[in-house]
């Protein structure tokens, strides 16, 4: 697509030259005017052949084509404005179609659906047994008390327990 802009840049251009100051009885186009076309028809081919195409300065340059045809002398031959029209607009919808192929980019988006499975808690049963305990007495044994005489006659004073 490209190479067809350029290509049709380049054809306007070649077109141009020609029609130049041509002779005969219909008026040519002035060679100061032919210059300044055929500059912004090379400016347009170079935009129009960048990778990506330039399309901003593109279009500014198409924009200026059109005008400068509209701008050439009302004696210049009508079939020749004529034609440096229908190639200017010719150029303007290709530069147009490649420009938005330029610009227009698609993504693509994917989507994982994610699926949450519920956890199921089962209850446990818990059975708790009581634990008897069961106290067993210790046997005491009672201790009398042992009683001393002193060897003097006095009282009797409770000692410490035998065993």
């Amino acid at each position: 697509m490209t190479r067809r802009l350029t290509v049709a840049a380049a054809c306007l251009c070649i077109a141009v030259l020609p029609l130049a100051g041509c002779g005969g009885k219909k008026k040519g186009i002035p060679r100061a005017d032919a210059a300044n076309l055929i500059a912004l028809l090379k400016d347009a081919r170079r935009q129009a052949a960048a990778n990506p195409p330039a399309c901003n300065a593109l279009a500014t340059s198409i924009q200026a084509l059109s005008t400068q045809v509209q701008r050439l002398p009302s004696d210049v031959d009508s079939n020749v404005k004529d034609s440096l029209t229908n190639g200017i607009g010719n150029l303007q919808n290709l530069a147009t179609k490649q420009c938005s192929q330029t610009q227009t980019t698609t993504t693509q988006t994917t989507t994982t659906q994610t699926q949450t499975t519920p956890t199921q808690t089962t209850p446990t049963q818990t059975q708790t047994t009581p634990t008897q305990t069961t106290t067993t007495p210790t046997p005491t044994t009672p201790t009398t008390p042992t009683t001393t005489t002193p060897p003097s006659g006095g009282t009797t004073v409770p000692g410490p327990p035998t065993p």
